[in-house]
């Protein structure tokens, strides 16, 4: 049986899903995702905040984590559509790598390239 996803995809910074969309036959083989995404100066300005230090990447992290553990789906589409600071990519490396072993939510995507 093949893995199925579902993704909600929306523009607004953080989308959680309302209510995990199983069905029988999917049931327990769907992994559901929300968006984090951030987009043009106001995602820059974002960026900046939550990856000033690693510190404040680990803690932006762990509220995604919890948020999906909370509402229980399974991870995020980590979506960055706007330049981050070259000193940064530190920062934001760690943030990918903390939600990505975070034991509060199973699976952890990332996508879209980033311009520095």
């Amino acid at each position: 049986m093949s893995q199925q996803l579902f993704l909600m995809h929306a523009w607004t910074c953080v989308q959680i899903i309302p209510g995990k969309p199983t069905s029988e036959p999917t049931a327990g083989c769907m992994q559901v995702l929300g968006t984090f995404i951030t987009e043009h100066e106001s995602g820059s300005l974002l960026c900046e905040l939550l990856l000033w230090t690693e510190q404040s990447a680990e803690a932006a992290a762990m509220q995604l984590a919890q948020i999906a553990a909370y509402y229980g789906f399974d991870g995020w589409l980590l979506n960055i559509e706007n330049p981050v600071l070259q000193r940064l990519i530190p920062n934001l490396v760690h943030f990918i790598r903390q939600a990505w072993n975070s034991k509060l939510a199973s699976s952890f995507c990332c996508s879209h390239c980033l311009t520095c």
